[in-house]
């Protein structure tokens, strides 16, 4: 689970190669861990949101719906003031 939905063990795979290629070390070490570690929930901050944003530009389709709540959320704190 990544920002309380589910995410495909192949797709999180996907998505810390992506983050690891764009620098985003500390993010992609964190659901890494959790993968090998077999955690059912990654627990996100808000870098560590904001970093998957910046590479789900070209989103892969398995991790459309994580990149769209994440936009979401984004809105949502920016409107907030947050």
């Amino acid at each position: 689970m990544l920002a309380g939905l589910p995410v495909q063990h192949e797709d999180a795979l996907v998505l810390v190669r992506l983050l690891g290629r764009a620098g985003e070390l500390d993010t992609a070490a964190e659901i890494s861990r959790a993968i090998t570690e077999d955690e059912p929930d990654v627990p996100l901050s808000i870098y560590d949101r904001d970093a998957i944003l910046s590479v789900l530009v070209e989103c892969p389709h398995g991790l459309l719906e994580l990149r769209a709540t994440l936009l979401q959320e984004a809105a949502w704190r920016q409107r907030e003031g947050l």
